[in-house]
């Protein structure tokens, strides 16, 4: 069987991989069809290019977390009897693990990288423009932008993403030569792209690689300055302003007594509480092994019936570790902790001062670390598109670095 030229499966893999991060900000079909192909790619480089499959003791750290977070998912789902569709997008994180050994034989430029992302939060803005009305947006939650995902939540993380990613890359500004303009405009419309969206949990994926940032870059401190500056302005510049005016005020009724599940306590605030009070009460109850992927709003509908609450029920728990630990109990939960510390580990034991290494080592730890932010106020893995884009970000980071260590001196 007459095989396809290595040089153009390695442009196959290195356009598939850029284009799928690009595509996310287009039109999610394009970014699934890009991804369907990458992994393609990846297993025809496998079986046919001899791909070997061998892992040092430092992928190990990755590569073993991935399978056996995915096995649990598995496990727990045929324990609790549950439906396929309900652990679809756990298993991504073994059905995507071709793909990092593939990455691995391909060396992506970083400048290419920086400049997809800076493409992506360029487009991302674009397609905000063009439904740019007042009183549109998200249909469903008028004023809230989102052209291209499930939900205004999981597109305000993915612009907040790439925000976070271009604050890494300004780190890396002049080593790389990279356009202090170009990155201050993909900072700034990427941020505001995230404001329109209303998202203000992403806040807390930003406030930890903020965190982070400072503390291995001293000279980031007057940048953080900055970042804070251009904050107060796009908040106070968009809807989300008012978004905050309410989370304030219900915070200072609750303050002075007021009952969460009071009508003047805003939406939002009293069903996440609900879904909080009732992941613990579950957990409670099912410590060790939890009630499966598909009886969670189940449990809600009873309970809104029985307290008589005028409140939406939800498939999650609107928070990672709650909806994980009330669907697999603490086994599973500390399963999921372990792979989190796995992927950070796996980029700190990269740790080295060659600039090739640290620049994918940065870029792979505050993609973590955003991720985590974000899950405490959203199921990321309850959404597909959200899913994806996190393990194909860490993997594609993780491949260079793997690649560097293994041919550049």
């Amino acid at each position: 069987m007459r095989t396809i030229p290595s040089s153009i499966i390695k442009l196959s893999g290195l356009f598939f991989s850029l284009s799928f991060i690009i595509f996310n900000f287009i039109n999610r079909d394009l970014s699934n069809i890009a991804m369907i192909c990458l992994l393609f790619v990846s297993i025809y480089s496998i079986i046919f290019n001899d791909i070997t499959l061998r892992i040092n003791n430092q992928e190990k750290i990755l590569i073993y977390s991935f399978t056996c977070f995915s096995v649990m998912i598995f496990a727990f789902s045929a324990y609790h009897s549950s439906s396929l569709n309900e652990v679809d997008n756990y298993s991504r994180f073994l059905l995507l693990l071709p793909i990092y050994f593939y990455l691995r034989t391909i060396s992506i430029n970083s400048k290419y990288l920086v400049y997809t992302i800076l493409i992506s939060s360029l487009l991302s803005f674009g397609s905000v423009l063009m439904i740019y009305d007042d009183a549109a947006g998200n249909m469903s939650i008028p004023g809230r932008f989102n052209p291209i995902s499930s939900s205004a939540l999981t597109f305000g993380n993915l612009n907040m993403t790439l925000f976070i990613l271009l604050l890494g890359c300004w780190i890396f500004r002049d080593k790389l030569k990279l356009s202090s303009f170009l990155l201050l405009l993909g900072l700034f419309v990427s941020f505001l792209s995230w404001g329109l969206t209303h998202t203000k949990g992403s806040i807390l994926g930003l406030a930890i690689v903020l965190i982070y940032l400072n503390v291995i870059n001293k000279f980031f401190r007057v940048f953080s300055l900055c970042i804070i500056l251009l904050g107060t302005f796009i908040v106070s510049s968009t809807e989300l302003n008012q978004r905050f005016k309410v989370f304030i005020n219900d915070t200072i009724l609750l303050l002075h007594g007021e009952s969460v599940m009071s009508e003047n306590i805003d939406l939002s605030v009293r069903e996440r509480v609900f879904y909080y009070q009732s992941a613990i009460d579950i957990i409670k109850n099912n410590p060790l092994d939890g009630i499966g992927f598909d009886s969670f709003e189940s449990y809600l509908e009873q309970k809104k019936v029985d307290q008589n609450l005028n409140l939406r029920t939800s498939d999650h728990a609107h928070n990672e570790f709650l909806d994980i630990a009330l669907k697999t109990g603490l086994i599973g939960l500390s399963i999921f902790l372990i792979l989190l510390i796995s992927i950070y580990k796996f980029f700190n034991t990269s740790s080295s001062k060659n600039s090739q290494y640290s620049f994918f080592e940065c870029l792979g730890k505050i993609t973590l670390l955003s991720q985590t932010g974000f899950m405490l106020t959203q199921s990321q893995l309850a959404h597909h598109q959200s899913t994806v884009f996190f393990i194909i970000l860490i993997l594609i980071f993780a491949s260079q670095i793997t690649y560097r260590k293994n041919n550049i001196p």
